[in-house]
């Protein structure tokens, strides 16, 4: 393996952008101001599913605590998922 092996998509990308720089600087000067994509933060939709799940738990048994962590962890990971998601955060997209 070489030492490309992990980062083939970034280094491909950037070769594109320099084939683009030099055929058309115009529209690659316009694309780069372009804000990148935003990944979700898949950590963050583990712990509301996680969330999901312990409320779901905490009825059946009838367990405050667990359903009370589980509507926490349930918030705490979608708000922060749908923060770290979205180019200017959460509470300007709605």
């Amino acid at each position: 393996m070489d030492a490309r092996t992990g980062h083939e998509d970034e280094w491909r990308l950037a070769e594109i952008e320099r084939g683009l720089t030099v055929v058309d600087p115009a529209l690659a000067t316009a694309l780069s101001t372009l804000s990148p994509v935003r990944r979700v933060a898949w950590s963050w939709v583990a712990v509301a599913v996680t969330g999901i799940g312990l409320l779901v738990l905490g009825v059946l048994v009838g367990s405050a605590a667990i359903l009370v962590l589980g509507i926490a962890s349930a918030f705490a990971g979608s708000v922060v998922a749908g923060w770290q998601g979205s180019d200017e955060g959460w509470y300007q997209t709605l």
